[in-house]
């Protein structure tokens, strides 16, 4: 039976050892009173950020055990939970890591709390008609809707935006100020790196055509060992790595003085 390479052991091995950190310095961080609601959802977030990289070490093959034929190699699953690792990445960033002025946070704050309103009253707008409880959750998300309109309207960040950039996010369906390219270049992530993997691993989580024509090209895709898999598992390892690496640095400062 094939062997995964030393490249491939080294950097799942570097994982690992990445996930175990985090870990520690989530615990490192526990019970501490937040300051701010930018170290509330930096703990927050950061733990889901944990949560979420354990799942993924689980279906790395030999992360738990040496038994190739009861670990499938399938770099789709792997690549759907690190596209879901990049996200939270990315509003860690955002919301907890990022240094910002106060009133472009709460203006950040309360548009995430209106694309969150906005989508629950979504749902409950399309559920059954037998739900009795329907009416009555879309009349009170429709009425914190127009609260938080009326939050982010005296907020001076957000009256200095465009006319039009206003309107769109009082929309509701804008969760963030910047485009998750943007968000990615200032969080340490290449332009060019971040429309690659995203790219790459959004077509795997929609089963999208490129995630299975050619799979026989590949001898991919049956939860065998092969050079593609491996490949492709350990692209997507490594940029996970990079990732957790730069939000544990992220978290540390932000807590530093209150850890002290």
């Amino acid at each position: 039976m094939p062997k995964p390479s030393k490249r491939y052991l080294e950097t799942a091995q570097m994982f690992r050892d990445l996930v175990h950190d985090c870990i520690v310095t989530s615990q490192k961080h526990a019970n501490i009173p937040a300051p701010t609601g930018s170290h509330f959802f930096a703990s927050t977030l950061f733990t889901l950020l944990c949560s979420r990289s354990v799942s993924l070490l689980k279906f790395i093959p030999l992360s738990i055990s040496k038994n190739l034929i009861k670990e499938p190699w399938d770099y789709g699953t792997i690549a759907v939970l690190t596209r879901a690792l990049l996200e939270v990445r990315l509003a860690f960033f955002y919301l907890g890591a990022e240094a910002v002025t106060p009133e472009e946070w709460d203006c950040r704050w309360n548009i995430l709390c209106l694309h969150d309103c906005t989508a629950r009253k979504r749902l409950f707008e399309v559920l059954p008609s037998t739900d009795d409880e329907s009416p009555n959750q879309v009349e009170g998300f429709t009425l914190q809707a127009q609260e938080l309109g009326e939050r982010l309207a005296a907020n001076s960040y957000f009256a200095a935006l465009s006319p039009g950039q206003q309107r769109r996010y009082l929309n509701g369906g804008e969760p963030y100020l910047s485009s998750l390219e943007d968000i990615a270049l200032r969080s340490g992530t290449a332009i060019g790196h971040f429309k690659m993997f995203y790219r790459l691993l959004s077509a795997q989580v929609h089963a999208l055509p490129f995630s299975f024509f050619r799979m026989d090209e590949g001898d991919r895709g049956r939860g065998e060992y092969s050079e593609v898999e491996e490949g492709h598992i350990e692209l997507c390892l490594s940029f996970a790595c990079h990732l957790l690496a730069s939000s544990r640095d992220e978290m540390n400062a932000k807590f530093a003085d209150s850890a002290a």
